[in-house]
């Protein structure tokens, strides 16, 4: 099979191997490298290129295509439970890499794992990826260098065996052993010659199962090209492109819609090239509602996922947050009442070994109910982000106006996004795409005017010049909507002047053009010196990973919160609806808190602060209007902020508590104010 040239890289690597289940040993994955080559003129090296001469002297080829390719494997998705299986660790990874290694100790490998070699080999093929067998496990570097890769070892696998039969390892894959494969079917004869059969869609069963409850199983069925999943005593297959069962035969060529693909989430990954943060705003809720054993696995059980999606959005994720629709991601909000994301017992500060989760993204936080799916789940919830929806680019150019920069791992503050330095989203579907970037032209008198950084020349072709002589060069993106290059004029004398657009590429609007957004002053504990700026970087240092605080600046002020009367729905498990009043008591706002959170408040106001700017209320959120600004409910749209409710977490650091919505006209006293967010 031929290789990604990431994937390449991976088994060229010390830490990537397989089961040979022929020779029962642990192996790297052969793999071949071709080349191809062309011809390739050497010249004498005194000869100048730039001037005529003699034919060059010495003729070769060059290589100009390097291609890999590796013997095909399969991977095995599955429960571990709570008897943890037989492992591979320092003291007999050794023993496991002579040959019959592994079968010194088959008896002690769970059920599981013998029909999965055994399929292996029904099926033609060598050679199997196991996590507890193929990664060291009281290896933290071999965990870790597998860990995040695992985009890529599900998706080059020819297909994974989703072992969902049972609760745990001890399970066998039972549709391979005839006592406990289930092939009844339930039919009745309606009329003559028509037998009709009821056909229990596979998701049924797969959503029942145990394996489906699993945080790590999400990405291993979702990164997968194809799965056989076995369930209920049942098998079926299912591939981006189709679905087939013991029940209902597919098309011969294997393509198209089928019955077995109903509600199957890989075909969220049909949208991906499409509408990638669609896809992540769907993955989210689907992932937080599953089990973790380990909570510091978080977000490297999510790792593959972000993986997948960053090849489409072309920028990092920050802590499971894309960094190409960031105002966005900070949406979310939880379907219960969750806690922090902190180690509690000894064993769990030895686990997490300094590891921390900021408060503003879903993955610094988790519930009590470690063994119940749903309780963890966090969403972009429709009533909250629907006016953001109809077009998110337009939303992220026009309604927000924050620089987010986070604390890297040496300290620096570095900036999330850079309209000149970052990549825009390749969704094909403009209005899902994130932040613009790379804008190459300057306007000068409504005209485009050369790229950043070359003169700037006029119609006649002459340079255009400053007051002193000196040329004008571009510096400032410019887009290319009709709407936005007509909205005002640049023009530079050179020594003067404030860029149409920030960073982000946005349009500089009046509220802001003279506050400052990217001049910082406060600092922490651990970097208490200075403030260091960092450069940009599409590739965070995974040596030294960041640290989970925001720095930026925004408007802040302090409003009242209220018990809610309105007579809506019920928001969550633990969670109720509280209304904000403003410094004279009048309703200005709505958000979801934690009961526990707000019975233990002893304050009569709290911390704001606006985070982007919000279309509209719904009716849960304000049911009756009550003109607090002079205008009827239909005429009223961008009137309203995105809030945060934060609190201390130290004299330097915020958390946040929750998420709403407020008339922006509650923050006309508020104060500029720098904001660190843990």
């Amino acid at each position: 099979m031929e290789s990604s040239v990431e994937f390449g890289d991976i088994i060229s690597q010390s830490y990537f191997g397989v089961i040979d289940v022929l020779d029962m040993q642990l192996t790297s994955l052969p793999f071949e490298t071709n080349t191809a080559y062309s011809d390739m003129v050497v010249r004498d090296p005194y000869d100048r290129y730039d001037e005529p001469g003699p034919e060059p002297r010495v003729r070769g080829s060059k290589p100009y295509n390097r291609r890999i390719t590796h013997k095909p494997y399969v991977a095995l998705s599955y429960v571990w439970g709570k008897e943890k299986p037989y492992t591979t660790n320092l003291s007999n990874i050794m023993l496991h890499r002579n040959h019959g290694g592994l079968e010194r100790n088959l008896k002690e490998l769970p059920r599981v794992f013998h029909d999965a070699f055994n399929l292996v080999r029904c099926l033609g093929m060598r050679y199997i990826w196991i996590d507890s067998l193929c990664i060291v496990q009281d290896s933290s570097r071999s965990w870790g260098l597998n860990s995040r890769v695992m985009d890529l070892i599900y998706g080059n696998a020819v297909l994974t065996i989703c072992a969902a039969d049972g609760v745990d390892s001890s399970t066998s894959l039972r549709a391979m052993h005839p006592k406990e494969h289930d092939a009844s079917q339930i039919s009745a004869d309606c009329a003559p010659g028509v037998r009709l059969m009821v056909s229990r869609p596979p998701e049924i069963g797969i959503r029942a199962s145990k394996w489906n409850t699993r945080a790590w199983t999400f990405q291993e069925r979702l990164l997968s090209k194809r799965c056989l999943i076995f369930t209920e005593g049942r098998v079926y297959f299912q591939c981006l492109s189709t679905g087939m069962s013991e029940d209902i035969f597919a098309d011969r060529e294997g393509a198209g819609w089928s019955l077995d693909l109903v509600n199957a989430p890989l075909q969220m990954l049909r949208e991906l090239s499409r509408r990638a943060l669609w896809v992540y705003t769907n993955c989210v809720p689907l992932y937080t509602a599953r089990i973790l054993t380990k909570r510091k696995d978080i977000l490297a059980a999510f790792n593959g996922i972000c993986n997948l999606m960053e090849k489409t959005m072309q920028a990092p994720f920050i802590f499971g947050l894309p960094s190409s629709h960031f105002d966005m991601a900070l949406l979310w909000e939880p379907q219960s009442a969750l806690e922090r994301r902190v180690p509690k017992t000894d064993k769990e500060r030895a686990e997490y070994g300094g590891m921390q989760f900021p408060s503003w993204s879903w993955c610094g936080w988790t519930s009590d109910a470690l063994d119940l799916p749903m309780d963890n789940k966090s969403e972009y919830k429709a009533s909250m982000v629907d006016g953001c929806l109809p077009n998110v680019q337009e939303w992220l150019m026009k309604h927000t106006w924050i620089h987010w920069y986070i604390r890297d791992g040496h300290g620096n503050l570095r900036p999330l996004w850079h309209r000149e330095k970052s990549k825009e989203d390749k969704s094909s579907e403009k209005r899902w795409k994130g932040y613009r970037a790379r804008r190459e032209y300057l306007v000068v008198d409504g005209h485009r005017r050369g790229r950043s950084g070359e003169p700037l020349r006029g119609r006649s072709g002459e340079p255009l010049r400053d007051r002193s002589g000196e040329p004008l060069r571009g510096r400032v993106a410019q887009y290319d909507d009709q709407e936005e290059r007509n909205v005002r004029v640049v023009r530079y004398d050179g020594s003067e002047g404030d860029s149409i657009f920030d960073d982000y590429g946005r349009l500089i609007s009046e509220g802001f053009a003279d506050v400052k957004r990217e001049s910082f002053c406060s600092t922490l504990p651990e970097n208490p010196y200075r403030v260091v700026m960092a450069d940009y970087s599409s590739e965070p240092d995974k040596e030294f990973s960041d640290q989970p605080i925001l720095q930026f600046w925004t408007w802040h002020t302090s409003l009242h919160l209220v018990p809610s009367d309105n007579p809506g729905p019920k928001p969550g498990k633990g969670l109720c609806r509280y209304d904000i009043a403003d410094e004279i008591g009048d309703w200005c706002g709505s958000l979801v808190l934690d009961e526990e959170w707000i019975t233990k408040s002893q304050r009569s106001k709290h911390d704001f602060i606006a985070i982007s700017e919000a279309k509209a209320f719904t009716k849960d959120e304000c049911d009756i209007w009550t003109y607090y600004i002079p205008k009827e409910r239909e005429q009223s749209e961008w009137d309203l902020y995105y809030i945060l409710l934060i609190e201390r977490k130290d004299n330097m650091r915020w958390e946040r508590v929750a998420l709403g919505k407020a008339f922006r006209a509650a923050f006309a006293n508020a104060e500029w104010k720098e904001i660190i967010l843990g």
